[in-house]
């Protein structure tokens, strides 16, 4: 966690971070620059070689044709069309605001299923990820 701030600072590099990137955080009206484009390839394979590492785990211990994903990372179009093309996954859905924001819809499912002992329906003929839940 020394590599990151985001935790009490409102952006996540640290200086700790730049140094060993050999950089600063680029400013918005900084040109983008190849040593910019070679930090964000390298995070995206990072990033994809932890998720596939997951998600195969997941579908060896569910054997689920469905993915649901969320959080910030869900918003990650690259990975997720690889997810479609190179998994056993077929469908996969993820949550429209994965972030924080997207908190309230966990709590009405809650409050709708469990507080109000309400069943969950799915619409017919419609796959389940892509169901609506009412």
């Amino acid at each position: 966690m020394d590599y990151f701030t985001y935790s009490y600072k409102n952006k996540m590099p640290s200086k700790k971070l730049c140094l060993l990137l050999d950089g600063s955080v680029r400013k918005p009206e900084e040109e983008i620059t190849q040593r910019h484009k070679d930090i964000a390839a390298a995070l995206q394979l990072v990033y994809e070689d932890a998720l596939f590492k997951i998600i195969n785990y997941v579908h060896k211990e569910t054997k689920s044709k469905n993915l649901v994903i969320a959080g910030g990372c869900a918003l990650n179009s690259v990975a997720n069309g690889k997810i479609l093309r190179n998994s056993s996954f077929k469908n996969i859905w993820s949550q429209p605001d994965p972030g924080d924001g997207g908190t309230s819809i966990g709590a009405a499912l809650f409050v709708w299923n469990a507080l109000f002992k309400q069943k969950k329906r799915i619409c017919s003929g419609q796959p389940l990820l892509r169901s609506q839940i009412f």
